[in-house]
């Protein structure tokens, strides 16, 4: 955790005030010694502006570190829809057997659904 918060830390420093961020950081499962710091940004090009700032803010605090970013509907919709950085603007689903699969994490996922 501590190099979640150092890594924030380091992006207050540098964040300008037209950029708006929220997010979150911690990990999934507490067994598991990585954790993420994750960003909901609106917009391509505020997405490319916190990139290449997070990617300094880590290299000065942790060299070598990896700064990643993709889509996150992706982890809904890959199955799907395939790899997010080759969708288009509308698409057709590639995998038609997977949607009652996809159509059940997602009701899980917004309603809590057990089954």
């Amino acid at each position: 955790m501590d190099g979640c918060i150092e890594l924030l830390t380091e992006l207050e420093k540098v964040l300008p005030d037209d950029i708006k961020v929220k997010g979150r950081f911690g990990s999934v499962d507490e067994e598991k010694s990585t954790k993420a710091v994750i960003f909901n940004v609106s917009g391509v090009s505020q997405r490319k502006r916190l990139h290449k700032m997070l990617r300094d803010c880590a290299s000065r605090i942790q060299p070598g570190s990896e700064v990643t970013f993709h889509r996150g509907c992706a982890e809904l919709y890959h199955e799907l829809f395939g790899d997010w950085k080759a969708w288009k603007k509308t698409a057709g689903v590639v995998k038609p057997e997977a949607v009652p699969a996809v159509i059940g994490r997602i009701r899980k996922t917004l309603f809590w659904e057990k089954k």
